[in-house]
């Protein structure tokens, strides 16, 4: 996905890494360093909103600790792989 928008992109489809791997979210001007398994959670979630045309607060588990982000279709979001060399998390 490499930091392409969202809206250009499929949600649904699986985020291209093994489980273990990590893919930064930016979302509304932060950046979230995830999993690829919770960062895919999290955008199935997003995507469910996007096609019901609703918004609410998704929780997202990342290094830091867990965000509850609220979410709606003209968010602008992001996801793009990192490294492997970067702290699991």
């Amino acid at each position: 996905m490499n930091g392409q928008d969202m809206m250009d992109v499929p949600l649904i489809a699986p985020v291209r890494t093994s489980r273990s791997e990590l893919v930064c979210i930016r979302f509304n001007g932060r950046e979230f360093i995830a999993s690829s398994l919770m960062a895919g959670i999290f955008l199935r979630h997003v995507q469910q909103l996007t096609d019901d045309d609703d918004a609410q607060l998704i929780p997202l588990l990342h290094s830091g600790g867990v965000d509850l982000l609220f979410v709606s279709a003209d968010a602008p979001l992001t996801v793009s792989e990192i490294n492997s060399h970067h702290s699991r998390v």
